[in-house]
């Protein structure tokens, strides 16, 4: 929780953004859901009972339904990179500001090569991290849609 403190000044600006990731990530695991609950129905009545009438509106259903999870996926990927590169950008920045108002007894005493590797790895890892909460939302929220249904 300490190092979420850290990264919140970097967070803070892009909340709403965060907030339209989440909403995307609830249609995608809503998608997922209403697919899962079309195919029983495909399966029972057009393959079992031979209803052609349905065959068509469930099929063009779960097309349709897979088409806005589709889009959906593609403006919760695109928007949550957006967030990530800006907010590891904005660390790169103050970190290399940082690093240049060093004093020169520590550049002396350190290889810049072996300070700028660990900055930039410990960006890395944070750009990590901020990919993965994404995922930690929008995956129980999936398990909980497909589990109350």
């Amino acid at each position: 929780m300490k190092e979420f403190k850290k990264l919140w000044p970097y967070i803070k600006p892009y909340k709403h953004s965060y907030i339209i990731v989440i909403a995307l990530g609830l249609v995608m695991s809503a998608c997922d859901t209403v697919v899962a609950a079309l195919v029983r129905p495909l399966f029972d009545e057009v393959f079992t009972n031979k209803n052609s009438e349905l065959k068509l509106t469930l099929s063009a259903s779960i097309v349709g339904i897979y088409f806005i999870h589709g889009v959906a996926r593609f403006f919760h990927s695109a928007q949550i990179k957006m967030i990530v590169e800006y907010i590891c950008s904005n660390l790169r920045i103050d970190l290399q500001k940082k690093f240049i108002r060093l004093s020169l007894s520590y550049h002396s005493a350190n290889s810049p090569a072996v300070s700028l590797s660990k900055a930039f790895n410990d960006i890395y890892n944070v750009q990590y991290g901020l990919w993965k909460i994404a995922d930690l939302i929008r995956e129980p929220l999936a398990a909980v849609f497909l589990l109350a249904w």
